[in-house]
């Protein structure tokens, strides 16, 4: 038992650790893709209402829309198009164009369609039957119409360029009830008590009051208001940070990140009836567009992308996301007969959003990337499935960056059960919510899922086999004013040694150097072996956590050798342990020094050479003085390249000369020369 025990810890101790992988909370699961399902702001996934698309223009852009009850009129393009829509009666025609520019906004008044052109500046009556424009007005002051709003028997006009808000009456004769407000006069909101405008870039929301200055309401943190709405007393203002002219790209479905667009910062702010004003509301991946008062609620219309919400206009402050939709933004709302719709950019389509909710619906989890290749355990749901209704799971993994064909197929599982998945980077989950009745709902909250990485092998880079005499330990150092070769000194220079250990050189001392990476980036171990020419191997060190190694040859018989090193991730990794090998090129142990014979003297000169079996003559040196002084004497053909070089020196008028030389690794000799040189 006490075998086993040991056994259990050892493997306990070394086995890749499971990680445990968790996405519960609002701001974890609204990364995902909704469809029938709805996710409020406690985090919790429930039935929701179903949004059907009832039809698709071949526009990228709709910027806004209304109905006369039978039809539905759409500003579409960046050409002044205008097109009418009766359900029931086919596709979407083209009722009217502007050459001159864009139509960002249009309303009914006195039974006609009145579109306003930008950047001219005009407003157009068009008959909602023919097509037929006049133009009845252009602006003395401004170039671009946001808003049209038709309301007891005028019509207002929020502009910019500048911003300014405007009065019409059933002559369009205009009257200027406030100017200047900002750059740009995006949103308004008129009743029967009072007028309310937005402004950008500085974000002000404003009322105005005729006759007397507008009042500001307050500046709120953004730059945008797109869109105003009042309950009960309360003002609610869809805020954003962008430009006027910004669009987002058509979303990428199947759900996934798209981690290349920058985090928008959008909000609800709220101005109550005291005129305290709130940011009740921010999003970092929201952008509120357009309101629609429904009941108790508001419907809110997003970019960023194409989501809808409901928020509470009590003092629950709560919110839900009840669906989306495969588009960038929810330009506007409309009602007809009883129904809710709404308009889309990116691309431009028109929903409608069903009374019911709907039989089932799906919510598929953005993928989750491990990094590397994983084996995927058992995942826990934690749903909630009154009688009547209940929650089927699926899953499904791949490599690619998002869903696609090269994945495997979805697999159906219960909670707590392990998918038969293939190794692999990511994975990704789906909950399917199904009730038959109405009244009733699933709902579902999170979900845990555990996972190991598949041990990748570690990677040898490369085996340096560093120069004769080099060597790193905790204590090494270099010895003032010896003579350290060439190629020695300039590895050296660029050594950069562990961490808590330094670099020397002494004869002798051979060193190698190691690089390696891991893809798990786990903890490496170096095992070195050392072999001769006649293939004898010796391991000089097994499982260092050090990339280099350093070891004195003289214990060595001199002769050719290089080293073999062993990576190894085998103490961190179980039962997929790697290791990774390769082999250092040959270098030469020598320990003998160089031998120097004099081959003549004659008149104050001196002929010596220099021989040495296995390595290149490095340095020679010449002294007159007795050892005080050296100077440096170069071979005849002026190049120390070999180990058999030939010399000559000018001693004249010293009384002995002691000839001093070395080789590339360091060995050293010292002669005394012919004494009484005259």
């Amino acid at each position: 038992m006490k075998v086993l025990i040991a056994l259990l810890i050892s493997f306990s101790v070394i086995a890749a650790p499971v990680q445990l992988r968790t996405v519960h909370g609002f701001s974890a699961l609204e990364k995902g893709e909704l469809d029938g399902v709805a996710l409020n702001s406690r985090g919790e996934l429930l039935m929701s209402h179903r949004l059907k698309k009832v039809m698709s223009l071949n526009e990228t852009y709709i910027w806004d829309a209304c109905s006369d009850g039978q039809n539905f009129f759409i500003a579409a393009g960046e050409k002044g198009k205008i097109y009418r829509y009766t359900p029931g009666l086919g596709e979407a025609r083209l009722l009217t164009h502007f050459k001159e520019g864009t139509v960002y906004a249009i309303c009914l008044f006195r039974g006609k369609l009145i579109a306003g052109l930008s950047p001219s500046g005009k407003i157009f009556e068009i008959d909602p039957k023919s097509g037929k424009t006049t133009e009845k007005l252009k602006l003395k002051k401004g170039k671009y119409i946001w808003k049209m709003i038709s309301h007891g028997g005028f019509l207002y006009v929020a502009t910019g360029l500048p911003g300014n808000v405007l009065k019409l009456d059933r002559n369009y004769l205009a009257t200027t009830l406030a100017e200047n407000l900002d750059t740009h006069v995006e949103s308004l909101l008129v009743t029967d008590k009072r007028i309310v405008a937005g402004t950008s870039p500085s974000g002000y929301l404003l009322e105005i009051r005729p006759g007397q200055k507008p009042f500001l309401l307050t500046d709120t943190p953004f730059s945008e208001i797109k869109d105003i709405t009042e309950v009960k007393g309360t003002l609610f203002a869809a805020c954003f940070n962008g430009k006027p002219d910004e669009q987002t790209p058509p979303k990428v479905k199947p759900a996934r990140e798209i981690r290349t667009i920058p985090l928008l910062k959008g909000g609800i702010v709220t101005v109550n009836s005291r005129n305290v004003p709130e940011t009740r509301l921010r999003f970092s991946t929201l952008a509120p567009f357009s309101f629609l008062r429904d009941g108790k609620e508001i419907l809110v219309g997003t970019g960023h992308s194409g989501k809808l919400l409901r928020i509470d206009t009590g003092q629950h402050r709560e919110f839900t996301i009840s669906g989306e939709v495969n588009c960038g933004q929810i330009m506007r709302f409309i009602r007809q007969k009883g129904e809710i719709f709404f308009v889309t950019a990116n691309p431009g389509e028109l929903y409608r959003v069903t009374k019911p909710f709907a039989i089932s619906g799906t919510y598929t989890s953005v993928p989750f990337d491990a990094g590397n290749p994983a084996h995927w355990g058992a995942f826990y749901f934690d749903s909630t499935a009154p009688r009547g209704s209940r929650v089927e799971f699926r899953v499904r993994a791949g490599n690619s960056a998002s869903p696609d064909a090269t994945w495997s197929n979805w697999q159906k599982i219960k909670s707590g059960e392990t998918p038969t998945l293939p190794a692999s980077v990511r994975v990704q989950w789906q909950a399917r919510l199904i009730s038959q009745d109405p009244g009733i709902t699933a709902g579902l909250t999170g979900v845990r899922f555990y996972y190991r990485e598949v041990n990748l092998p570690p990677v040898l880079v490369s085996i340096s086999t560093l120069p004769a005499g080099i060597f790193v330990s905790k204590t090494a150092r270099r010895v003032k004013g010896s003579f350290i070769p060439g190629p020695a000194k300039t590895a050296m220079g660029t050594l950069v040694p562990p961490a808590g250990m330094k670099t020397g050189y002494r004869p002798g001392m051979q060193t190698v150097q190691v690089k390696a990476g891991d893809p798990n980036k786990d903890k490496l171990r170096y095992t070195f072996v050392l072999e001769s020419a006649a293939g004898q191997k010796m391991t000089l060190k097994k499982n260092s956590s050090v990339p280099v190694f350093s070891f004195d040859t003289y214990r060595l018989p001199e002769g050719r050798y290089r080293f073999h090193v062993t990576v190894s991730d085998s103490l961190t990794n179980y039962p997929d342990a790697g290791t990774d090998s390769g082999t250092g090129s040959w270098f030469t142990v020598d320990h003998s020094a160089p031998v120097v014979a004099v081959t003549s003297q004659n008149g104050g000169k001196l002929a010596f050479t220099v021989r040495d079996s296995r390595s290149v003559i490095a340095r020679v040196e010449i002294s007159t003085d007795g050892g005080k002084s050296w100077q440096a004497v170069w071979p005849d053909d002026g190049i120390s390249d070999s180990g058999h070089e030939n010399y000559h020196a000018d001693v004249s008028g010293a009384e002995d000369a002691i000839i001093r030389a070395f080789d590339d690794h360091g060995n050293t000799v010292t002669v005394l020369g012919k004494g009484g040189i005259k």
